[in-house]
């Protein structure tokens, strides 16, 4: 499998497709924690930096990579950092995937472009097993998997894959799954209403 080629695709489908990515925004963990993304964003164009369109997007790229490369039915891993500071006194964590064969994969790295004091040296070490999710596209009712299913934000990267290049590789399942469970129409209207 062509790591690069994919990785590329979600890159320009995540830069291109309006609806696909969005701005930071503040929220609250599953541990109650506020994390106060859409604050750091603010701060940082305060201080006259235009942040990268993938800036605060990394689970979800990361995700969606992780998907087309087959998951973990294929050895590969989902994986987040500890913290790390990146901007005046800013702490952030980083998603990427770890491939079967160990290689780091990270389609939103563009993002720290702006932060140089940011190297993977240092943070990639720090890469360790984490997901967030649930198991079912259907709370109530629906059919459960033995893993956590893409999330609708996945799967709309996955649905603009399709039509660009033809296949989201193993996305291409999943959609197959949400479809016979809930339709894509609510997605596709998502995607494409936004162009």
């Amino acid at each position: 499998m062509d790591y690069n080629t994919i990785v590329s695709q979600i890159q320009q489908v995540c830069l291109t497709c309006p609806g696909i990515l969005s701005e930071p925004k503040n929220f609250r963990s599953g541990n109650g924690d506020l994390i106060r993304y859409a604050d750091h964003f603010d701060k940082v164009k305060k201080s006259g930096i235009t942040p990268h369109k993938f800036f605060g997007n990394c689970f979800r790229m990361s995700s969606a990579l992780y998907y087309a490369l087959g998951g973990r039915e294929k050895g590969n891993t989902l994986c987040k950092t500890d913290r790390f500071p990146y901007f005046d006194g800013l702490e952030t964590t980083h998603w990427a995937v770890k491939t079967s064969d160990g290689k780091i994969l990270d389609p939103s790295w563009d993002q720290f472009t702006d932060f140089p004091n940011v190297k993977k040296s240092e943070i990639y070490p720090t890469l360790r097993s984490a997901h967030i999710g649930f198991p079912y596209f259907v709370r109530d009712g629906g059919k459960r998997y033995n893993q956590v299913v893409p999330s609708k934000e996945v799967l709309k990267i996955a649905i603009v894959m399709q039509k660009d290049y033809g296949t989201s590789y193993g996305l291409d399942w999943w959609l197959d799954e949400r479809a016979s469970q809930r339709g894509l129409a609510d997605l596709h209207k998502a995607v494409y209403n936004n162009k």
